[in-house]
């Protein structure tokens, strides 16, 4: 997961640097009447990756990939809002809008099958090529899956892949908007736009071009996790009461199902609202210090006991 959000960073660093000096170009070419070749495949230099990590205001470890990839993190990679796109579920024989999606195997509607994608392989016996196979996340995958049916059997080997689909549904809860050839789709002018659409599209930059999918709390969720939000962000206000009247317990393990890989939901349809916590890793971390905490306490009151 770490190798695949320095992979984002990566891009997005990529498509700034290309803008920045793009722009630089423009301004030289118009003070000296000239016009410079540019080279927008020219792999993106330490340097300037450094220097884009700062330009997103990312912490050490968000640049590293400790942190996954929340919305919040998202939308500092392009100082903007995130250019959100549908992604529905596949039904055989319903007849997608765009045809049948390369990796119909995996839009099921959930978002941890719909991650899975991105690190799995053998789709089924069909002839999908990744233009983006060969990049490090695929490969280490792929390495420690055979280290371990080397080292433990098959049984264990696809254990490590069923994980993999699990932790990557905990850590990563918007990615760029993926298909076979690339890893990160842009919105593009096509022919079939309109003049005033192909207008609006190229006077966007390139972080408002970059689609993205995200994850979805499930509409009977969102309740608990709005409440339990507010109650880590002000745990002695008024409403602490009232939580505590709800039983605080309860809601916590619903906000566990909540952003569970079982439940969250690939957000699809433009006309509804999403919601997602802004920072989901908050959540998880004080669920868990609670845990402990609790856990603590139970342990010196045993003792006291003793």
């Amino acid at each position: 997961m770490q190798l695949y959000v320095q992979e984002v960073i990566t891009i997005m660093a990529q498509r700034w640097n290309n803008a920045k000096t793009v722009s630089e170009a423009e301004q030289n070419d118009a003070e000296t009447g000239s016009k410079a070749k540019q080279n927008k495949n020219k792999p993106i230099s330490k340097a300037k990756l450094a220097e884009y990590v700062s330009w997103a205001g990312l912490a050490e470890d968000e640049a590293s990939g400790l942190r996954g990839l929340s919305r919040e993190m998202a939308e500092r990679l392009g100082r903007t809002s995130l250019r959100l796109v549908e992604s529905r579920p596949y039904t055989h024989g319903t007849g997608a809008r765009n045809g049948v999606p390369f990796f119909a195997r995996y839009d099921t509607g959930l978002w941890a099958d719909k991650l899975h994608a991105l690190f799995a392989w053998g789709d089924e016996g069909t002839n999908i090529k990744r233009g983006w196979d060969s990049l490090n996340f695929r490969q280490l995958t792929r390495q420690l899956h055979t280290v371990i049916a080397e080292e433990r059997g098959a049984l264990q080997a696809e254990a490590f892949i069923d994980a993999v689909h699990t932790v990557a549904a905990r850590v990563l809860w918007v990615i760029p908007q993926y298909n076979a050839g690339k890893l990160s789709v842009m919105y593009d002018p096509k022919p079939g736009h309109s003049k005033a659409t192909r207008a609006k599209i190229n006077d966007m930059n390139v972080f408002e071009r970059t689609n993205w999918i995200a994850a979805q709390v499930d509409e009977e969720y969102i309740a608990s996790v709005l409440d339990f939000e507010d109650y880590l962000d002000d745990p002695d206000d008024v409403l602490y009461g009232r939580l505590i009247n709800r039983n605080v317990p309860r809601l916590k393990k619903r906000v566990k199902e909540a952003l569970s890989p079982l439940n969250l939901r690939v957000h699809y349809d433009k006309k509804e609202p999403i919601y997602l916590p802004e920072d989901p890793g908050r959540i998880h971390v004080m669920l868990y210090l609670n845990k402990a905490a609790q856990i603590q306490e139970e342990a010196a009151q045993a003792q006291e006991e003793t």
